[in-house]
């Protein structure tokens, strides 16, 4: 196989959806914000006859063959994207693959950042740097969904590209926020399962009226459609947020747990608006408001609360690749 690079290093930050989670899986458009915290990849070529895998935090660390990686039975991340590459490419028997995510934790637990997310984007962008594989959205979101997942995949698009994304029906663009539109993100203090909560919505959700199944898309779609306008913007995304939380009642589903309805009841009550921030149930939230002084004056509401606000801005680039012969 070609190997002109010997020690490839990539990175790609996370993201938070801002509007549309949920209803992009029924063709609605979704927007989704990259975000300065990024999962930091490197992988080099080696002669020790293994693949060495490390993570910071270490949720990897084992030396094992390539044979065992591609094993059916392995059926984990990086045995998943190995194999997908195996079946189109050649791949060295021994390397040296190692991840720092430190960013994307707090303490003890995962922020709700799109950790796995940029990881998927680094081993895709960095084995496809080894091999010379054209790099391609079409094959991202193809080794997105070998890994067993269901979503939208506007998770990992963010991750690759980088700003504000729109996600409708596997079409992106880039978008900017109308003048006049303040961000904060809030960690409400314990992590949620993305995949479980997808699956357990894709199941509720055609049990719902059609009149709220409509509505939630319709809504959805009205966020999209607003970015020209901070005012327009702001009233969009309050409807969306209202029938989102009608979904969320009669669907009985908690994505709207305790600490995301509280931090709701807070911010309406100093003039902004705040919702959970992609699956919900746990993770991060978002405060949006027209003037800066709501979000701070949101920010002295809740210094008794467990949630923590997140220092966090955009991040215009998307996946980086660095290569050394």
């Amino acid at each position: 196989m070609p190997q002109p690079f010997q020690h490839i290093s990539v990175s790609s930050p996370g993201k938070l959806v801002i509007a549309g989670e949920y209803a992009v899986l029924y063709g609605a458009p979704a927007l989704s914000l990259a975000i300065d915290r990024r999962a930091q990849c490197t992988l080099k070529i080696s002669d020790e006859g293994l693949w060495h895998l490390s993570g910071s935090p270490p949720f990897w660390n084992e030396s094992v063959s390539l044979q065992e990686l591609l094993s059916e039975s392995r059926n984990d991340l990086v045995g998943t994207v190995l194999s997908w590459f195996s079946q189109r490419t050649s791949l060295p028997e021994s390397a040296i693959l190692h991840m720092d995510t430190a960013g994307f934790y707090s303490e003890r637990y995962k922020l709700g950042l799109g950790s796995s997310a940029s990881v998927l984007v680094n081993l895709y962008a960095s084995l496809a740097t080894l091999t010379e594989h054209p790099m391609n959205v079409e094959d991202l979101l193809d080794v997105y969904r070998a890994t067993g997942q269901h979503g939208s995949g506007v998770d990992v698009l963010t991750c690759y590209y980088g700003g504000l994304i729109q996600l409708k029906r596997q079409t992106t663009s880039n978008e900017k926020f109308p003048n006049g539109i303040y961000l904060d993100f809030y960690s409400v203090g314990f992590s949620t399962e993305t995949k479980a909560m997808v699956d357990r919505f894709r199941s509720a959700f055609d049990g719902l009226s059609v009149n709220l199944r409509d509505s939630f898309i319709t809504a959805a779609k009205k966020v999209a459609d607003s970015l020209t306008d901070s005012l327009s913007f702001f009233t969009a995304l309050q409807h969306f947020v209202r029938v989102y939380r009608d979904v969320d009642s009669e669907a009985e589903l908690a994505i709207w747990s305790t600490q995301h309805e509280t931090m709701h009841v807070l911010a309406a009550e100093v003039g902004a608006l705040y919702k959970p921030s992609g699956a919900g149930g746990g993770d991060v939230g978002v405060a949006i408001a027209t003037e800066p002084q709501s979000l701070a004056a949101l920010r002295r509401k809740v210094t008794d609360l467990p949630v923590t606000v997140l220092d966090l801005q955009k991040d215009i680039n998307g996946v980086r690749i660095e290569k050394t012969a």
